[in-house]
């Protein structure tokens, strides 16, 4: 070395790059991502979201929901626009595609024994289909 003053910038500079090089490189790739909670939370979120804005199919539907009770379709979709037959049949107005005509329509979840166990679409142009 030249001097002594070289020598404490040069260890002054790796003081300082090193533990940089470190954060950047090793611990910024190494740390946790979401837990198993916060996706499943998220998830929930997002199917939510794209029922409201009737962005969702059937099959989509009924993979979340056949057999779910009512609080879990509740605490999902949210409190039904209307029911019938008392409580066993919950109207969800302009929240799902079509499968024949491709725009929103009425979802009518059936509930036997406080379960999800049908659903029914009635178009306005008269097409239905059903799930069960």
């Amino acid at each position: 070395m030249k001097s002594l003053g070289e020598f404490v910038v040069l260890l002054v500079g790796c003081a300082i790059v090193f533990p940089l090089v470190f954060y950047f490189l090793l611990w910024r790739e190494n740390r946790p991502g979401p837990t198993q909670q916060q996706v499943a939370k998220q998830e929930q979120s997002d199917f939510k979201k794209n029922f409201e804005t009737a962005s969702l199919t059937p099959s989509d539907l009924q993979s979340k929901l056949m057999f779910k009770k009512m609080t879990d379709v509740a605490s999902l979709l949210g409190r039904p626009d209307s029911t019938s037959r008392g409580d066993s049949v919950w109207h969800y107005r302009d929240r799902v595609i079509h499968p024949v005509t491709g725009k929103p329509d009425t979802l009518y979840i059936t509930f036997d024994a406080d379960q999800v166990t049908s659903f029914l679409q009635a178009g306005v142009d008269g097409t239905q289909w059903a799930l069960k």
